[in-house]
């Protein structure tokens, strides 16, 4: 299965699920149109694996975004030490920030 067919866009109004909107904007200042959902066949595959398992797979997807972000501040900002690096992707998750 391609990554394109394991994930589907629904937006908010095709959303059939309990979760509550307002109108406000998010701390990127952007209305969340989109919510990203998992396809059903991903659920059923995830729900199948072991609660450690899943554990595994969010830590190792937190480490990949830590590890992506890290490098593109680092081509945005060449001066910065990799503590200041660290210490800013630490910041931005912490504060979702953009």
């Amino acid at each position: 299965m391609e990554m394109s067919q394991a994930f589907t866009s629904r937006t908010v109004e095709e959303y059939d699920g309990d979760m509550n909107f307002d109108a406000s904007p998010n701390v990127s200042g952007v209305l969340p149109d989109r919510i990203e959902m998992v396809d059903d066949r991903m659920a059923e595959v995830l729900r199948k694996k072991s609660p450690l398992d899943r554990l595994r797979i969010g830590f190792s997807l937190w480490e990949s975004a830590r590890a992506v972000m890290g490098a593109h501040l680092g081509k945005l900002h060449p001066e910065w030490s990799e503590a200041e690096i660290q210490r800013e992707v630490s910041r931005r998750l912490l504060n979702a920030a953009p």
